[in-house]
């Protein structure tokens, strides 16, 4: 499994004596298997089990899943100044020590210095500071912006007063 990818099992009636595997990287529960069609099939209880097994690693195993980008920065810089900058990721107001995913940064000034991208990793317990690690060149208000790689809406930014 590459960093960030969320692989759970899917369980489908193949309509033969067992059920396929699928990797997700969605981290999605094929819904067409409900649990009341699941009971019905007579001498397939290790099926539920699956159920239950694919309902649990669908909800827990993937860090980013629901998450917040959170950042903490300065409200102003001085324009060629480094300033620090921590992102905290958060399910629930919580801090999600489980992710494992790619962080790549934006700004709306083009002229920035900016971190490469950063793995986080559950050894970061959902959060990461970059010591003056952030460079904005241009005067005015700009922003920095920061996205999951792989994963859709899971993003966050700043704003930054930028002075002379």
């Amino acid at each position: 499994m590459r960093r960030g990818e969320c692989h759970v099992l899917q369980v489908r009636n193949t309509g033969e004596s067992g059920v396929r595997g699928v990797k997700s990287k969605n981290a999605v529960f094929d819904s067409r298997v409900s649990r009341s069609s699941i009971w019905s099939q007579r001498g397939r209880s290790a099926l539920f089990m699956l159920w239950l097994v694919t309902t649990a690693l669908a909800t827990s195993s993937c860090g980013t899943k629901h998450a917040i980008l959170n950042f903490a920065a300065p409200q102003s810089a001085t324009a060629g100044s480094p300033f620090t900058v921590t992102v905290s990721v958060t399910i629930n107001n919580q801090p999600d020590t489980a992710i494992n995913s790619r962080l790549h940064f934006t700004s709306t000034d083009t002229t920035a210095i900016l971190p490469g991208d950063y793995y986080f990793t559950p050894a970061d317990g959902g959060s990461h500071t970059w010591p003056s690690g952030f460079i904005l060149m241009t005067p005015g208000n700009q922003t920095i912006s920061g996205e999951i790689v792989d994963a859709i809406g899971i993003n966050g930014n700043v704003s930054i007063s930028v002075t002379r």
